[in-house]
C-alpha cells in the first residue's frame, strides 16, 4: 500500500501572490474545450471551503476549431459573459493529449539541489523523450522507506511544448491569460485532496472516457495520482461500431430489395449517394440518445433500436477498455505492492450511460461510480436536474478546483519556482541589509540627539554662569591688568637674574661626570662693541650675550679623550640655560705619568 502526503517543492509563484496579500482565496474558473462545446465552472470560497458557485455549457460548430482567430473571438465572448471583465479570478484549463506522460517514482534520498536532476534522469529512463519537445515538471510527495532504505516519492510528468503554447496563446488571444494549465488526472486529484471525493483510505481507480482516447488513473490512499496511462479507445470507437452495424444491416436490406421503415428514419436527406447510410456523427447522436437519455429516464427512443441492441453493438469497444483497465490494475498491484482498487470512478460524456457503467463495474469486480460534482458539494444555485448534464461538469469542476499550491501547472514548473525562490532570497537579503542600515541610522540619530542634548545643557549652564558676572570689561580695566602683568613679569625677571647663575652652576655640577674636573667656571656679561677684545671663534650673537666660560681636565684612555670632550659638551648643550658651545682651547698633557686633556669652552646663556 502506497502512502504519501502531498508536498510542493517550493512556494507559489508571484502570479498567485494576490491571495496572500489579500488574505482571501480568489475565485477559480475552470474551462474545458470539447469537440462541440465549452464547459465552464467557477469555484468560490465560502468561509474556508470551496463551493461550486456557477457553471455553464456553450455549444459551437465543430468546424470553428479550424479558424483560430474566430475561435479566439468566440472564446472571448464566452469568458466575458461568464467571468465578467473585472478580473479577480484565476483561470485554469487543461490539455487533452495522449502524449502527456505521468510517472510515480521513488528516488534515492539526495541533497535538495540534486533532486531535480535525479528525478529528470529517473523519469527519462522510464519514458524517453526529446527535451526541447516536452515540458518536464515534478512534485515531491514525501519520504518513504523501501527495503530499509530512505527514498523520496516523486510524481513526475511531461507535456508537449507545442500543445501547451497553443493553449496558452489561445486564451491570450481571447484576452483572458491563463493562470494555470494542467491535465484532467490532476483535476481528479483535486477532488481527493479537497475531500470532495472520499478515497476511504484505499487505492482508487479512475476511468475517463474521451472522444478519441481514454485515460486510466490510479490514486493512492492519500488521494495522490500514482499511475496514469492513455489508451486509444473512446466514444468514437463506440460510435464507429454503431455506424458500421447499422450500415451493414441497411446494405443487407437493400440487397434483398426490402425497405424497413426504421431504417428510412435514419436516412440523411443531404447524402444523395448513400441515402440509407449514417455517418459517425449520427451514430454518436444515436448512442447518446438511446443510451444516456434512457439512463437519465427521459422519453422513448425515436429509432428502431433499443438499449439492449445498442449495448450489444458497442460491447466489443467497451470490452477493450475493460481489458486495459484490468491490466492497469494488475500492473499497479505488482509494481507497488498495494491492494487492488475496489472502486472505479468513471467520467466523461458517456458516463451517463448507466448500463455501460454497471457492466464495467461487474466485469472488473469493483464498484463503478460516476462523478457528480453537484453531489460532492453544495452549489450556490439549483443544480441541473438531468443526470447527463450534471455529469458533464465533472471535468471542468475538477479543473476549477485547481490551486497553485496543490495542482501541477505546466505554465509554472520547478525551474520557475527555483528562479522565484532565488529572487525571493535576494529580495530578502536586500531587505535585511536595508533594515540593518535603518536600525544603525536610527541608533546613530538617537546617539546624536543625546549628544546634542548634553551640549545644549552645557551651553545653558555656561550661559547661567556668565549671567552671574555683572562687571563689564572696559579700557581702563584692561590697562590696569596689563600694568599688573608687566610688574609680575619684571619681578620674575629680577628673580631669574638673581638666582640664574646658581641654577646654571647647579646643573653643570650635576651634569659633569667623575673623570672630568673643572678648574675654572666664570660668568661674563655681554661686551659692548669696542670696549674689549672679542673672543675668537664666537659668533656675533654669542659676543653680544652673557657668556659661560669653562676650564677643565679630562682623564682616561688617550684615544677616548677627544670623544669624552665631545660627549660632555653635548650633554651641556641639552641644558635649557646653555647654547652654542665653542671650544677656545684644548691641549693634551702628561700628568702623573698619565695623559690628560685640558680644555677651555664658552657657552651662550639663554
Amino acid at each position: 500500500m502506497i502512502k504519501a502526503s502531498p508536498k510542493k517543492l517550493i512556494p507559489s509563484p508571484p502570479a498567485f501572490l494576490a491571495t496572500a496579500w489579500t488574505g482571501k482565496r480568489r475565485a477559480t474558473v475552470g474551462v474545458v474545450i470539447n469537440e462541440r462545446d465549452v464547459n465552464l465552472a467557477k469555484i468560490a470560497v465560502s468561509g474556508t471551503a470551496p463551493v461550486l458557485s456557477d457553471w455553464d455549457t456553450v455549444a459551437f460548430d465543430a468546424s470553428l476549431h479550424q479558424d483560430k482567430e474566430k475561435f479566439a473571438d468566440f472564446l472571448r465572448s464566452v469568458l466575458s459573459r461568464f467571468c465578467g471583465k473585472n478580473g479577480g479570478f484565476d483561470l485554469w484549463t487543461d490539455i487533452s493529449s495522449p502524449a502527456v506522460e505521468v510517472r510515480y517514482l521513488r528516488i534515492p534520498k539526495v541533497p535538495r539541489r540534486r533532486i531535480a536532476t535525479t528525478v529528470f534522469w529517473s523519469f527519462k529512463k522510464e519514458v524517453p523523450f526529446v527535451d526541447k519537445d516536452y515540458i518536464f515538471d515534478f512534485e515531491i510527495l514525501g519520504e518513504t522507506i523501501e527495503n530499509e532504505v530512505k527514498k523520496i516519492e516523486v510524481l513526475a510528468y511531461i507535456a508537449p511544448v507545442q500543445e501547451v503554447r497553443e493553449q496558452k496563446q489561445l486564451f491570450a488571444d481571447a484576452g483572458f491569460p491563463l493562470s494555470g494549465l494542467t491535465i484532467y488526472p490532476f483535476g481528479l486529484q483535486n477532488y481527493f485532496r479537497l475531500k470532495w471525493l472520499d478515497s476511504g483510505g484505499e487505492n482508487i481507480c479512475s476511468l475517463f472516457i474521451g472522444q478519441t482516447w481514454s485515460r486510466i488513473d490510479i490514486f493512492n490512499t492519500a488521494g495522490t495520482l500514482a499511475l496514469s496511462r492513455g489508451i486509444k479507445a473512446g466514444i468514437n470507437s463506440m460510435a464507429e461500431a454503431v455506424r458500421a452495424d447499422i450500415n451493414e444491416k441497411n446494405s443487407a436490406a437493400e440487397a434483398i430489395a426490402s425497405e424497413d421503415a426504421h431504417v428510412l428514419l435514419l436516412e440523411d436527406p443531404s447524402n444523395q449517394t448513400a441515402p440509407d447510410e449514417i455517418d459517425t456523427d449520427q451514430a454518436q447522436e444515436l448512442l447518446f440518445h438511446v443510451g444516456c437519455n434512457q439512463a437519465a429516464g427521459k422519453g422513448p427512443t425515436t429509432l428502431d433500436i433499443d438499449e439492449s441492441e445498442l449495448f450489444r453493438i458497442i460491447s466489443p469497444a467497451v470490452e477493450r477498455i475493460i481489458r486495459q483497465v484490468d491490466r492497469t490494475l494488475e500492473h499497479f498491484s505488482l509494481k507497488f505492492g498495494g491492494a487492488r482498487a475496489n472502486r472505479i470512478y468513471i467520467s466523461g460524456k458517456i458516463s451517463a450511460y448507466e448500463k455501460m457503467i454497471t457492466h464495467i463495474g461487474e466485469q472488473l469486480g469493483i464498484n463503478a461510480i460516476v462523478i457528480d460534482p453537484f453531489d460532492s458539494a453544495d452549489p450556490l444555485r439549483d443544480a441541473p436536474e438531468a443526470l447527463p448534464e450534471r455529469l458533464s461538469f465533472a471535468h471542468c469542476t475538477g479543473i476549477a478546483l485547481s490551486d497553485q499550491s496543490q495542482t501541477p501547472n505546466f505554465l509554472y514548473t520547478y525551474k520557475d519556482e527555483e528562479n522565484f525562490r532565488r529572487s525571493r532570497r535576494l529580495n530578502q537579503a536586500i531587505g535585511i541589509v536595508f533594515m540593518v542600515l535603518l536600525i544603525l541610522m536610527g541608533g546613530y540619530k538617537i546617539w546624536q540627539n543625546r549628544v546634542l542634548d548634553q551640549k545644549t545643557n552645557q551651553i545653558t549652564q555656561l550661559e547661567s554662569k556668565l549671567a552671574e558676572f555683572d562687571t563689564l570689561v572696559n579700557q581702563p580695566m584692561l590697562l590696569k591688568l596689563s600694568a599688573e602683568i608687566k610688574n609680575s613679569q619684571q619681578v620674575l625677571n629680577e628673580a631669574a637674574q638673581q638666582y640664574g647663575g646658581m641654577a646654571i652652576v647647579t646643573e653643570i655640577c650635576n651634569t659633569t661626570p667623575k673623570h672630568i674636573r673643572l678648574t675654572q667656571l666664570s660668568l661674563e656679561a655681554p661686551r659692548l662693541s669696542g670696549t674689549a677684545e672679542t673672543k675668537p671663534n664666537l659668533s656675533p650673537d654669542a659676543q653680544n650675550s652673557s657668556q659661560l666660560m669653562l676650564q677643565g681636565i679630562i682623564r682616561g684612555p688617550s684615544q677616548l679623550l677627544e670623544t669624552e670632550l665631545a660627549d660632555y659638551l653635548r650633554l651641556l648643550k641639552r641644558s635649557a640655560f646653555l647654547d652654542r658651545p665653542v671650544i677656545k682651547e684644548k691641549r693634551t698633557r702628561m700628568f702623573m705619568e698619565a695623559e690628560i686633556l685640558t680644555f677651555t669652552a664658552y657657552f651662550s646663556i639663554n
